[in-house]
């Protein structure tokens, strides 16, 4: 079944949607709907009418309003009210047409907007697909910083303690340069007193 674009069983007001039959749409004297029943058969064809009516636009139905009126009318006393009928049901179908039109221009402002949203997820679900990664190489770059340190600290530590045995080092050839240089001079010494 065809999705209902308009309500044209209120906006025409021959009958409801669910009713099982039906009275003359026509007026008595006294401005009152007539009470003569419509027959099952024009019935059943003025809800088919309605229901074919209901799957396209409001303008649409004009066409067959007349047909609509034939059927709607008793034929004994209303017949020759078709053309007042037609003319309410005119302005019925011009209001319906204008409710209709806004209600689509809003599905498709709403599909837009849905579409904006989407995008705007898609954007978003990338920035914060982006902003992983950027936390993650910022992370891997922290360790690898992390790590070079420790290995700069490291490295201090062992020039630091190079530099102190080298220190030790001089110290102790100096001491031993000394106490050779003293041991030369005393056997110098010792020879030249022989």
């Amino acid at each position: 079944m065809a999705p209902i674009k308009w309500d044209a069983y209120r906006s025409l007001n021959i009958t409801s949607r669910d009713s099982g039959g039906t009275t003359c749409v026509g007026e008595n004297k006294y401005g009152k709907r007539c009470r003569w029943d419509i027959s099952d058969s024009k019935f059943s064809q003025i809800c088919s009418i309605l229901d074919e009516f209901e799957t396209q636009p409001p303008t649409n139905a004009i066409s067959s309003l007349e047909r609509l009126a034939q059927l709607s009318l008793c034929e004994k006393y209303h017949q020759w009210q078709a053309f007042n009928k037609i003319n309410k049901w005119e302005v019925a179908i011009q209001e319906a047409t204008q409710f209709y039109e806004s209600g689509k221009r809003l599905k498709e402002k709403n599909q837009e907007l849905k579409e904006m949203l989407q995008k705007e997820r898609s954007e978003k679900d990338e920035l914060r697909r982006k902003f992983k990664a950027e936390i993650s190489r910022k992370n891997q770059e922290s360790n690898l910083i992390g790590s070079m340190e420790m290995k700069v600290s490291s490295l201090r530590a062992k020039l630091k303690q190079a530099e102190t045995e080298t220190r030790f080092s001089n110290g102790v050839a100096q001491k031993m340069s000394e106490d050779y240089g003293k041991c030369v001079a005393e056997t110098e010494e010792h020879i030249s007193i022989f």
